[in-house]
C-alpha cells in the first residue's frame, strides 16, 4: 500500500511539473510500469569528460553540509552558498547551515572540497575538477577555484529523486573544457538588453560552463554604454537606452565571481550610425544623422582620412579600455560596404597620396591604426574576419563567421589564433541539433587536425534584430547550452537522442534557476490569446517554428510591402515559436524509431496514432479563437493543415500496422499535398510535415528521390 503512495504522488508531482513547465509528463521521466515508483534520470550538460555512475547514493537531508580542506577565495564562497540556495530551491530540503561565510566554514562536511588556489579569471586559466561521490562523502577537488564553481555546477545538474527523496548518485567524475573560450556574444544595440537580463544570463552561461560574455556596445541602431569623456555618444545615439559605467561595473564585476570574463565589442569602421548623431565630425560624409531604425548593413562609415578620428578614438578607447579588465578588445571590422568612401572626394584624395588601390587598401590602413590604439591602452585586439590580414600581428584574434572562413586554414598554419562562431549564430532560428553537429574544428575548413591547438573555442551570437529584452531568455536558451556542450566536452559526442535528452533535462534546469524561456512562452500564448485555457493555441504553437536564416526579412516584406524596423511589435506568434520545436522533434523522433521496424514497435504505434487524433480534431477547438483575435490569423493556415495532415497520417497508419501497400497513386497525390504545406505563412514552418511524409511513403512504398 505505502509503495503505491508513494508512486502515485510522485506521479501527481510530475505531472504537476509538466503542466507548469509546458512539457509533458513523458519528456522528463521514463514512463514506470504500475507499482513502480518513478525515477528521474540524472542528465548533465556539458557532458564531462568521464562520468563513470554507480549504484551508490549520497541522500541529502537537512544535514548536508560542505566542507573546506584548503584554499577559500570569493569565488568559491560566492559559488558555495549559490549551490546551496539552489540545490534548496530544486529540493525543497530546509538545510540545517544554508549561509556559509569564512569564520563559519568547518574542514569537514558532507560535500568536502579541496582546492590549490585561487582562480583567475583569464584564458588559459585551469578549470579542470574532479569529483568523487559515495553513500557517506562526496570529495570535491580542483586546481584552481574555477574548477570548484564547474564542479558545483555539475553536482546541481546530477541531484535526482525518487521515492526515497533527493539524492546525488555515486560515481566518479573526471573533467575539464576542450577550449579555453566559450561565449556567449549580445547585442544589446539593435534592441536594448538590460543589465538585469544580461545578468540573470550570466547565471545560465555559468550553469553550462560558458565564460566569455561578449558585448557588443555598439551599432547602426544604438549607441549603448555610456561615456563620461563623451557623453554625446549615449545621449544622443540610444533614445535613452544605454548601460551606464555602474551598470558596466556590476556585470563585470559579477561575471568575475562566476568565472565569466567579459570582452567589449566597439564595431569600426562600418555599423556606426549611432555614433555620429552626437559626433558627425568622425563620419565620412557631411550629414546630419540620426539613429538607424531598420535593419542590414547602413552606409555612415568613420573617416579615416582624418588624424583627428584616431585623436577621438584614443580617447575613448581609452576610457573603455579602464571600465573592462580583460586583455582582450574587439573592434568589430566588419561589412564596410565603402559605399561612403566611395563618394567622398576627400577619400579619394586620401587614397591617392596613400596609393591604395581600393577600399580594402584602406580598410586595412584603418584598422592597423586603431589596433594600435587598442595595444597603446594594453589590450589585444580582436575582430571579425574580414579584419584577417596574414601580415598582421600574430597576438590579435580573429572572429570567423563566414567571410574569411576559406583562409582559416592558412591563417592558423601561420600561427594566428581563432574564435568560431560560424555555425553558431543562433539569431537564425536554426535547431540545437544544427548547432551541435557543426564542431568548432571542421574539416571543410581545416584538413590538418594540428591546427585545433590554435583555436581558442567558440561564440554563439545572439544578434537581436529579432529578440527584445522581454523575449531575450526564450531566443537565447536552452539552445545555448547544446553549443555550450560542443564548447567543453569531447568531440566525440554525435548521438543527436541523448543530446537533446540532456538538452531537455537542462531546460528544466535553467527554468528552476530563474532563467524565463520557458515563462516567456507560457506568457505569450496567454497574451495572444487573452484567455488562460490556451491548449488548442500551445497544441499548434507547440509544432510551429520560424523560418530558418534571414528569410523572415524577406516574407515580411512581401507581405507588408514595408521592412522590419526597430519599432515593429515583436508579440506575434512567429515571435514566441521555438526555434527548435521541442513537441515536433519528439513527434518526428517516435516517427523515425516506428518506421525503423513497425512489427516491434506496437506502444509507438499507438503513441503517433493518439497524437495525430489530438492533432487532427485541434482545428475545431481553435478555429473560435482565431476569429476573435487578428494577431492570431496568421496561424489559421498551418492550424486547417494540421488537420488535414493528421488525418492523412492516420491513414497511412493503418496501411503500415496492417503490413499492406497502399497504391502508389494514393501516396503520391498526398505527398503533393503535404509538400504544399510546407510553404511559410506568418513567417512560420509546420515542423511535423516531413515525418508525415515519412509514414506515406512507408504505406504505399513511393520511391525516394
Amino acid at each position: 500500500m505505502m509503495k503505491n503512495y508513494f508512486w502515485g504522488l510522485a506521479l501527481v508531482l510530475v505531472i504537476l511539473g509538466a503542466v507548469y513547465s509546458g512539457y509533458r509528463v513523458h519528456d522528463f521521466v521514463r514512463n514506470p510500469k504500475i507499482g513502480e515508483p518513478v525515477r528521474f534520470e540524472p542528465s548533465v550538460m556539458p557532458q564531462p569528460r568521464l562520468m563513470e555512475l554507480n549504484r551508490e547514493r549520497f541522500q541529502i537531508d537537512r544535514q548536508f553540509s560542505i566542507g573546506y580542506s584548503s584554499y577559500l577565495g570569493e569565488k568559491s564562497l560566492l559559488a558555495v552558498n549559490r549551490f546551496m540556495k539552489n540545490l534548496g530551491t530544486i529540493s525543497a530540503v530546509d538545510f540545517a547551515q544554508q549561509l556559509y561565510t569564512k569564520e563559519n566554514l568547518s574542514s569537514e562536511g558532507s560535500l568536502l572540497i579541496m582546492c590549490t588556489r585561487e582562480g583567475e579569471t583569464r584564458l588559459g586559466e585551469s578549470e579542470s575538477y574532479t569529483l568523487n561521490i559515495s553513500n557517506d562523502l562526496i570529495l570535491l577537488r580542483a586546481e584552481s577555484e574555477l574548477g570548484i564553481l564547474h564542479a558545483l555546477e555539475t553536482l546541481l545538474q546530477l541531484a535526482t529523486s525518487d521515492e526515497r527523496g533527493w539524492y546525488f548518485p555515486g560515481g566518479k567524475i573526471e573533467d575539464e573544457p576542450r577550449f579555453a573560450w566559450r561565449g556567449l556574444m549580445i547585442d544589446p544595440c539593435r534592441h536594448f538588453i538590460s543589465k538585469e537580463t544580461i545578468m540573470r544570463n550570466l547565471d545560465a552561461m555559468a550553469a553550462v560552463k560558458l565564460n566569455v560574455l561578449h558585448l557588443h556596445l555598439t551599432e547602426d541602431q544604438g549607441f549603448r554604454i555610456e561615456s563620461k569623456r563623451f557623453p554625446n555618444l549615449h545621449l544622443k545615439g540610444s533614445d535613452g537606452d544605454y548601460l551606464s559605467q555602474d551598470d558596466i561595473r556590476d556585470i563585470v564585476h559579477y561575471a568575475d565571481l562566476l568565472g565569466i570574463r567579459v570582452v567589449p565589442e566597439f564595431d569600426m569602421p562600418g555599423h556606426t550610425t549611432a555614433w555620429f548623431p552626437g559626433h558627425p565630425e568622425l563620419a565620412t560624409i557631411d550629414s546630419v544623422y540620426t539613429i538607424a531604425r531598420t535593419w542590414g548593413v547602413h552606409d555612415p562609415v568613420f573617416n579615416p582620412a582624418r588624424e583627428s578620428t584616431y585623436q577621438f578614438l584614443d580617447e575613448f578607447i581609452g576610457e573603455m579600455a579602464a571600465l573592462f579588465p580583460d586583455p582582450y578588445f574587439h573592434i568589430g571590422g566588419d561589412e564596410n560596404n565603402g559605399k561612403h568612401w566611395s563618394r567622398s572626394p576627400e577619400i579619394a584624395a586620401f587614397k591617392k597620396e596613400k596609393k591604395f588601390k581600393d577600399n580594402h587598401e584602406l580598410q586595412v590602413y584603418f584598422i592597423d591604426r586603431v589596433k594600435e590604439i587598442v595595444k597603446k591602452h594594453g589590450k589585444t585586439t580582436i575582430g571579425w574576419g574580414e579584419i584577417l590580414d596574414l601580415g598582421m600581428d600574430k597576438a590579435i584574434i580573429t572572429q570567423f563567421w563566414w567571410p574569411r572562413m576559406k583562409d582559416m586554414e592558412k591563417a592558423l598554419a601561420a600561427g594566428y589564433r581563432g574564435i568560431i562562431s560560424n555555425g553558431y549564430y543562433i539569431d537564425l532560428f536554426e535547431t540545437a541539433e544544427s548547432h551541435w553537429l557543426r564542431d568548432p574544428v571542421r574539416e571543410e575548413y581545416i584538413k590538418n587536425p594540428e591546427l585545433e591547438k590554435q583555436i581558442l573555442g567558440g561564440e554563439a551570437t545572439m544578434w537581436t534584430e529579432f529578440v527584445t529584452d522581454e523575449l531575450f531568455d526564450k531566443r537565447v536558451w536552452p539552445r545555448t547550452a547544446a553549443i555550450a556542450e560542443r564548447f567543453w566536452s569531447e568531440k566525440s559526442l554525435w548521438d543527436i537522442d541523448t543530446m537533446y535528452e540532456r538538452l531537455d533535462a537542462v531546460s528544466r534546469h535553467l527554468d528552476r534557476l530563474g532563467i524565463r524561456h520557458l515563462q516567456i512562452y507560457d506568457a505569450g500564448l496567454r497574451n495572444m490569446a487573452g484567455i488562460t485555457n490556451v491548449e488548442p493555441l500551445r497544441t499548434v504553437m507547440d509544432l510551429l517554428s520560424p523560418v530558418r536564416s534571414y528569410r523572415r526579412h524577406q516574407l515580411y516584406i512581401e507581405a507588408n510591402g514595408r521592412k522590419y524596423t526597430q519599432a515593429t511589435p515583436l508579440t506575434r506568434p512567429v515571435d514566441y515559436a521555438w526555434s527548435d520545436a521541442p513537441a515536433a522533434r519528439k513527434f518526428n523522433q517516435t516517427v523515425r524509431r516506428y518506421l525503423d521496424a513497425p512489427k516491434m514497435n506496437a506502444a509507438l504505434h499507438s503513441n503517433i496514432k493518439e497524437q495525430l487524433e489530438l492533432w487532427k480534431n485541434n482545428h475545431i477547438a481553435l478555429e473560435p479563437l482565431l476569429k476573435a483575435r487578428p494577431q492570431l490569423r496568421e496561424i489559421l493556415f498551418h492550424s486547417e493543415n494540421l488537420s488535414k495532415a493528421s488525418a492523412i497520417g492516420l491513414e497511412a497508419l493503418k496501411f503500415v500496422k496492417k503490413g499492406k501497400t497502399a497504391e502508389r497513386h494514393w501516396g503520391e497525390v498526398h505527398l503533393k499535398t503535404l509538400n504544399a504545406m510546407k510553404e511559410p505563412a506568418g513567417e512560420m514552418e509546420l515542423q511535423i510535415l516531413a515525418a508525415i511524409d515519412q509514414i506515406v511513403i512507408k504505406a504505399a512504398n513511393v520511391p525516394v528521390e
